[in-house]
């Protein structure tokens, strides 16, 4: 922020930084999505961020962080430059690391885009945005509480800014909120996650469903989350984690949908011939020309219904 000062009389006057002065690293935060995309038609890339934050909610830890980003800023990099960025816990321990560096690229675009109209040679100094994927490596965050984030210059590192990751717990999993999960088709019935040592393999594989299935954790091996140890450890010893949040919430993930197969595996609620076959019974149904009574009925036997029949809002176009 530029602040007007009082000096030698006169009042106004502006105070600059040169930003070599600065820190040349910033840590911006997480995000949800990240996408980069030329910028119309001129030979220059930009970054469509969605949901870029510094508090990250969730109900479940351990918190695998596949399909976020860590986004930084990096002013005037020279080519070639290199940075390494390490997210520490509070403790100390490193959970993640990435390195950002810049280079001379020659891009032709997506071969289905028109060719750069404006082409330019010199790109001024200034700050430019680096993303890189958080869950890289398998990379997840063992407890919530603060992570800071260092820039890591020769042997010393340098505090460059801090995420927080907190719990938040979900609802009780009432007989109303079961039935508001099966009015969704695609709503998740069972969610299972798996974590192991890469020691020595050993692992375990919770799961949380609307209704338990004893013959999964036969099958499968699956756990049920409120069977879950508050402490896991491997045999090797080189692996722990904590369990109580996942054992106290994970039922929590039931409904979602978007889950990231490495995250964790979610089964639709409705496989999709059942969606058809409902359709086709309820269009025979009013064929029949029914008592109102009989399609409450089918409405209360088959709440999806409800759901499919959900529209957008739609808006005609004021023609002047």
């Amino acid at each position: 922020m530029l602040r007007p000062l009082l000096n030698s009389g006169i009042v106004g006057q502006i105070q600059r930084v040169p930003m070599r002065a600065a820190p040349p690293v910033m840590f911006l935060g997480i995000c949800e999505h990240a996408a980069h995309v030329r910028d119309q038609y001129v030979n220059l890339a930009k970054w469509n961020l969605l949901g870029l934050k510094s508090v990250v909610l969730a109900h479940v830890y351990p918190l695998a962080l596949d399909g976020f980003s860590l986004v930084m800023g990096i002013y005037a990099p020279a080519a070639a430059e290199s940075l390494e960025v390490v997210l520490r816990s509070a403790d100390g321990i490193q959970v993640s690391s990435f390195r950002a560096a810049v280079s001379a690229v020659a891009s032709p675009g997506d071969p289905n885009e028109e060719p750069a109209e404006v082409v330019l040679d010199e790109i001024p100094s200034a700050w430019i945005l680096a993303v890189s994927p958080a869950g890289a490596g398998g990379v997840f965050i063992p407890q919530p509480g603060p992570y800071t984030a260092f820039v890591r210059i020769h042997s010393e590192e340098v505090q460059v800014g801090r995420l927080h990751f907190a719990v938040v717990d979900p609802l009780p999993l009432t007989p109303e909120r079961i039935a508001a999960i099966k009015a969704d088709p695609e709503a998740a019935k069972l969610i299972k996650i798996e974590f192991k040592c890469t020691s020595c393999g050993g692992g375990m594989k919770p799961y949380a469903a609307l209704e338990r299935a004893p013959h999964l954790e036969a099958q499968q091996g699956l756990v049920w989350y409120q069977d879950l140890p508050d402490e896991f450890k491997c045999s090797c010893g080189l692996f722990s984690l904590d369990l109580r949040i996942a054992k106290r919430n994970m039922h929590g993930l039931l409904g979602h949908t978007g889950f990231s197969e490495k995250t964790a595996l979610s089964v639709p609620l409705y496989e999709r011939g059942v969606i058809d076959s409902v359709r086709i019974e309820l269009g025979a149904l009013v064929g029949t020309d029914p008592e109102e009574e009989a399609i409450q009925r089918y409405f209360t036997d088959n709440p999806l219904v409800l759901h499919m029949s959900i529209r957008r809002s739609s808006f005609r176009k004021l023609q002047s």
